[in-house]
């Protein structure tokens, strides 16, 4: 049972490349394409959406918990100050980020709950029994196996690799569920090369073999 959520979306365009791609869009296509491949290859599938809606985090973290995930899978496209990095990075759940680019990283992403009104109080009491559960070494060591896993299989599919290391770790609150699950960055849209990468079909489904 495979949970793909495509980051971001509605009111939350995500990144904007100069082109003015937004990631919601091409996080959305990757995912629809992801769906695809996964129940060709016999998986059960379930995505957090399906078009162009707003989701709070919580909510997309409650949504696998509910549909009682084996893997989920949140695919996001990253920005950076510097036009010239690019690359793709993979993120699993840690109360200490690996690096201060994992952490801002983080806080970026989990702000994007301060578009909605109410953030996370409805879900507190769940998201604190969640990481009770995630303290244990099965959980983390199964996100752990997958986001290393997911990083070869990029590299051997000729995917570029963002500077540092590929897999990182960091608090982002949608990974926060007692389902295993890493957050993939599929590459930079503030890169010119990349965001226009990122928009081609090929790419897209160059991505979606490796994932």
């Amino acid at each position: 049972m495979i949970i793909i959520d495509a980051g971001h979306g509605g009111k939350d365009p995500g990144c904007i490349g100069k082109n003015g791609t937004r990631e919601k869009d091409v996080v959305l296509s990757v995912a629809k394409r992801l769906r695809s491949k996964l129940d060709d290859a016999g998986f059960k599938t379930y995505m957090t959406r399906r078009d162009d809606t707003y989701l709070k985090l919580a909510e997309r973290a409650e949504y696998a918990e509910q549909k009682k995930g084996d893997l989920f899978i949140s695919l996001h496209a990253n920005a950076n100050p510097s036009r010239s990095v690019k690359g793709f990075s993979i993120y699993t759940l840690s109360e200490k980020a690996s690096d201060e680019e994992a952490k801002k990283l983080a806080e970026s992403e989990n702000a994007a709950d301060k578009i909605g009104v109410d953030g996370f109080t409805e879900f507190e009491r769940d998201i604190r029994a969640a990481l009770s559960s995630l303290q244990q070494h099965a959980v983390a060591e199964m996100s752990e196996e997958y986001a290393n896993g997911c990083a070869r299989a990029f590299r051997a599919n000729k995917v570029e690799a963002q500077p540092g290391p590929s897999v990182r770790h960091a608090p982002f609150a949608v990974l926060r569920s007692t389902v295993p699950g890493a957050l993939i960055e599929l590459g930079h849209l503030s890169n010119a090369s990349e965001e226009k990468l990122l928009k081609n079909a090929d790419h897209q489904n160059r991505l979606v073999a490796a994932i």
